[in-house]
C-alpha cells in the first residue's frame, strides 16, 4: 500500500461516505424517541431597505435541519441587562447536523453557492420542540464559525452566537411587529 492522499472522487466512495444514510437513520431514531428537544431552522430574509436592518424584513425561505441535529449548552444562556430588558447573551454549538443532506455552502446561507446579496440577511433560529411550552420562542443566532465536517465526515458541526431581532413566537419578523407606546 502506497502512503498518499486520496482523490475527490475515492473520497466520494469511501466506507464513511457510504454510512451517512445509516447515521442520519440513527439520528432520526434519537429524535423519534424525544433525545432532541431543540429544532434548528435556517432562515433566509430580504429587506426592503439596501441593507439588512433597513427597512423591513420578509421571510424568503425557512429549512429546518433534519435529522433534528443536537444543540448544547441551549439551558446556559446568559443574561445580559439592557435599557428595555434582559437579552440573552451566549453562543451554542450545533452538531450532528447531517453531511448527507447538507454542505458548508448550503450551512453558510449560500444557495447554489451564490454569496447573500446585500439585501438579504441569512440566520439560525433555535427552537423548543413544545415539549415544555405549546408556543415556543424563537432565538435567533447567527454563525460564529464556518461549518465543519467531522473527522469521519458523517456531520457538521457549527458554534452559533446570539443575536437580537428575533421573530415573533409566529414566525413575523420582528421589523413587522410594531410597538405602540401609551397604550
Amino acid at each position: 500500500m502506497t502512503i498518499r492522499a486520496i482523490e475527490p472522487s475515492e473520497a466520494k466512495r469511501s466506507l464513511a461516505v457510504s454510512l451517512r444514510p445509516v447515521a442520519d437513520n440513527l439520528r432520526q431514531l434519537a429524535s423519534e424517541l424525544g433525545a432532541s428537544p431543540y429544532r434548528v431552522f435556517m432562515v433566509h430574509t430580504k429587506w426592503s431597505g439596501a441593507k439588512p436592518g433597513r427597512g423591513n424584513e420578509s421571510i424568503l425561505r425557512v429549512v429546518e435541519i433534519l435529522p433534528t441535529p443536537r444543540v448544547r449548552a441551549i439551558n446556559s444562556l446568559t443574561g445580559r441587562p439592557t435599557s428595555v430588558g434582559i437579552l440573552e447573551a451566549e453562543s451554542v454549538s450545533v452538531d450532528r447536523i447531517s453531511a448527507d443532506r447538507y454542505n458548508e455552502d448550503q450551512l453558510g446561507g449560500r444557495v447554489g453557492g451564490v454569496e447573500i446579496p446585500d439585501d438579504q440577511s441569512f440566520y439560525y433560529e433555535v427552537v423548543e420542540d413544545g415539549r415544555s411550552t405549546p408556543n415556543p420562542l424563537r432565538r435567533r443566532f447567527r454563525a460564529a464559525s464556518p461549518a465543519g465536517l467531522s473527522q469521519v465526515g458523517l456531520d457538521f458541526s457549527l458554534r452559533l452566537e446570539r443575536s437580537s431581532e428575533d421573530r415573533s413566537r409566529r414566525g413575523i419578523p420582528a421589523s413587522d411587529v410594531a410597538v405602540r407606546v401609551g397604550d
